[in-house]
């Protein structure tokens, strides 16, 4: 899958590898998804697998900046200013993590009151649709 925010394919076997559009292998993540990157392209958030739920957020040069386990995130929803992420899974209600600052906080713990899934809607887009 092409980022853009980073310039880089990623793609997910045992580990998951990113690399230039000339075929050059970046770095190799030991996670087994396709990480969501923040807008200014600071950031990689990869969702870790059901059986073992949590996620682990990355700079893209490799480094591992946090990791929280027990935490099952079914989406992933950055602001478009990159100060944080919103976090949400059908059993856990929605959550914001800010990568920069390393906090963490439950928006809503209720998560009947939320159905479906996040989607991401444009102030500009002329309205809702359903």
């Amino acid at each position: 899958a092409w980022i853009p925010e980073v310039d880089r394919f990623f793609a997910a076997w045992s580990v998951t590898l990113s690399f230039t559009a000339e075929g050059q292998v970046g770095e190799v993540f030991p996670e087994h998804y396709i990480p969501q990157a923040s807008p200014d392209g600071k950031w990689l958030v990869f969702r870790q697998p059901p059986h073992f739920p949590g996620i682990a957020v990355y700079t893209p040069d490799g480094a591992l900046a946090y990791e929280s386990e027990g935490m099952t995130v079914s989406d992933i929803v950055w602001k478009r200013d990159s100060t944080g992420v919103y976090l949400y899974s059908p059993e856990a209600g929605l959550r914001f993590f800010s990568p920069s600052q390393l906090s963490y906080e439950t928006l809503n713990a209720a998560p009947a009151i939320i159905g479906g899934s996040l989607r991401l809607i444009h102030p500009d887009a002329g309205g809702f649709s359903n």
